[in-house]
């Protein structure tokens, strides 16, 4: 891809990580994340179908990054978050 582009790679992931002060993996992490909460909180989705969507390896890889994230399980966040 950066060839495409003609961009060199280690230049390009160097500015954005100056800039943005984190790392692309952390970058797309916390969008991933992000999503996350929006989906427990504004769908009746499943757990699992929010890992599948946002391309999880499985439902328990997602339960644990989510947990990294937020100290708190995806379920336990749906519940203590959700205005029903």
């Amino acid at each position: 891809m950066f060839a495409t582009l003609n961009l060199d790679k280690k230049y390009t992931l160097t500015r954005f990580r100056a800039e943005l002060g984190f790392s692309v993996t952390q970058y797309i992490r916390h969008v991933k994340m992000t999503e996350a909460k929006n989906l427990l909180l504004n769908t009746s989705m499943s757990i699992g179908k929010i890992a599948q969507i946002l391309k999880f390896y499985d439902t328990a890889n997602f339960s644990r990054e989510f947990f990294k994230e937020y100290a708190v399980s995806p379920r336990k966040y749906r519940q203590l978050n959700r205005l029903v």
